[in-house]
């Protein structure tokens, strides 16, 4: 490619990603980091929202107090810390506002249900306080269905199948990220409403047993859901925890998507988490060993992305790659808009 040519390119995927409408379906960022320098490197990224999938207080705990604590913790950093340059998002009217304010929409959420414990009509009040999308499970097993570390995935409890149906009737999209096949299986045929991978990718690339198998991206596609591409270096590659991976293995996750079940399943799930320190990353690892020991430092994601005001290059290489105007502004966000129009109404 000329130098000309490459600057043309570049143009046009600026202007196309101002346009578009920006999700990121995975931010781990806890609600004391959520701040204005943060705020900073998701509007210089163009991120037009940003679904927080953790939240949760450790001094609450795994149970109701901690799920109500946890969302009042993140309701507390964003009137104190950044005020009107976060809007919480309920609605799709509420995505479309904070495009329009130059705002970053926050979607509250939950990476597993364990803080309903067994009580469904704790779903209820989750809703009116804010959650709009949940996993089920979170590498474990739980009161609803086995996570992806389980040895043997017992599926969808009676409990869980519960769930996935309130879930449906209250307008929570329903997040697989980190369950087992079978449980993921059983909740695509169980639910109404459309799936969501919100940071995953395909297993058929890394083999990693957090990745989306095959037979599960088929079944994700007929329920109309959709996989946002994670850019943890792990997942991507066989060998990304030893050496790193780029935007070339990123792109492979989304083109692969796309080859076997089409482009409109496929988003963006960056799975960032702003400040984290390596001791966050040697916890996890000794908590789920399974996953194997944490990265060195400067290789846990994909080198070009590890600065959020780095995602409109995603815009730019989809670009080059060939992916028309259309499928891009999906993959940016269309595609989680549609699941989210159908979901919440």
């Amino acid at each position: 490619m000329t130098e000309q040519t490459q600057q043309a390119v570049g143009a046009a995927a600026a202007a196309l990603h101002a346009e578009a409408i920006v999700i990121n379906g995975r931010d781990s960022t806890p609600a004391e980091r959520f701040s204005p320098d943060y705020l900073d490197e998701l509007q210089g990224g163009g991120v037009t929202a940003t679904a927080v999938i953790t939240v949760r207080t450790l001094a609450g705990g795994n149970n109701f107090e901690g799920g109500v604590l946890g969302i009042h913790a993140y309701l507390t950093a964003f009137r104190e810390m950044v005020g009107d340059r976060c809007l919480v998002v309920r609605t799709v009217a509420d995505v479309r506002e904070a495009k329009r304010r130059g705002a970053v929409g926050v979607i509250l959420g939950f990476r597993d249900l364990m803080p309903i414990e067994d009580n469904l009509d704790y779903l209820s009040t989750y809703c009116e306080l804010g959650i709009r999308i949940t996993q089920l499970t979170y590498n474990r097993q739980n009161l609803l269905g086995s996570g992806c570390a389980e040895p043997r995935d017992s599926g969808l409890s009676r409990f869980g199948r519960e769930v996935v149906k309130a879930l449906n009737g209250l307008g929570i999209v329903l997040n697989l990220a980190h369950a087992g096949e079978r449980t993921a299986l059983e909740a695509m045929n169980l639910t109404e409403s459309p799936p969501i991978y919100s940071h995953g990718f395909a297993k058929g690339i890394s083999g990693h047993i957090r990745g989306v198998s095959d037979e599960c991206l088929a079944r994700l596609a007929e329920r109309g859901g959709v996989v946002g591409v994670i850019t943890l270096s792990s997942f991507l590659r066989r060998d990304g925890g030893d050496k790193g991976s780029t935007l070339e293995d990123y792109f492979a996750h989304i083109d692969y998507i796309t080859e076997k079940v089409g482009v409109r399943h496929v988003g963006i799930g960056l799975d960032n988490n702003y400040g984290k320190p390596l001791s966050d990353d040697v916890r996890h690892a000794s908590k789920f060993p399974e996953f194997g020991p944490p990265p060195p430092p400067g290789y846990r994601t994909v080198r070009e992305l590890r600065s959020l005001r780095n995602v409109p290059l995603i815009t730019e290489g989809l670009l080059q790659r060939g992916y028309s105007r259309e499928d891009i502004l999906g993959i940016l966000g269309g595609n989680f808009m549609r699941v989210f129009e159908q979901v919440w109404g």
